[in-house]
C-alpha cells in the first residue's frame, strides 16, 4: 500500500480500540508516523506526507456499539460502513437519510464531506453521524 507515493513499513488492523490505543502509544514511544486509513479509497489524495511508518486501519472496527432506537441515536466504530448501519437502522424502520446507495460500503466518515442534492432536503452526513 503507498500513501500518497510514500511506502509504509507496517499496516496494523486493530481489532478494538483499545488495541488501537496501544498501537498507537507504541508508535508514540518509538517515534514513527503513523496514517490513518479509513477504507482506503482517497489515498493518494493530499500532500505528501513527511513520513508514513505505520499504516492504521480501521477496517476492523466496524461495529455498531449501540443502537438506541427509542433516541434514534447510534454509536459505530470507525470503520463501520454506512450499509452496516443502515442495516441496523432498518431493524427499527430508521435510516440515515442523507446516504446514496452508491456510498453503502464506505465508511460513515468518508462521507461526511460529500455534497449531494439529499443533502440540501436532510442536512449533512456529519451532522446526522455527530
Amino acid at each position: 500500500m503507498v500513501v500518497v507515493c510514500v511506502q509504509p513499513q507496517l499496516l496494523v488492523d486493530p481489532g478494538d480500540g483499545a488495541e488501537a490505543g496501544r498501537v498507537l502509544l507504541a508508535a508514540k514511544e518509538l517515534g514513527c508516523c503513523v496514517i490513518p486509513r479509513g477504507g482506503g479509497t482517497k489515498m493518494d489524495w493530499g500532500n505528501v506526507p513527511r513520513a508514513a511508518d505505520v499504516v492504521l486501519s480501521t477496517v476492523r472496527l466496524n461495529r455498531v456499539v449501540e443502537h438506541a432506537w427509542g433516541d434514534m441515536t447510534a454509536t459505530v466504530e470507525a470503520g463501520c460502513t454506512i450499509a452496516h448501519l443502515q442495516e441496523t437502522l432498518a431493524r427499527h424502520k430508521q435510516r440515515l437519510p442523507s446516504m446514496r446507495s452508491g456510498h453503502s460500503a464506505r465508511p460513515l466518515e468518508a462521507c461526511w464531506r460529500q455534497t449531494t442534492a439529499a443533502r440540501c432536503a436532510y442536512g449533512s452526513a456529519r451532522c446526522a453521524t455527530l
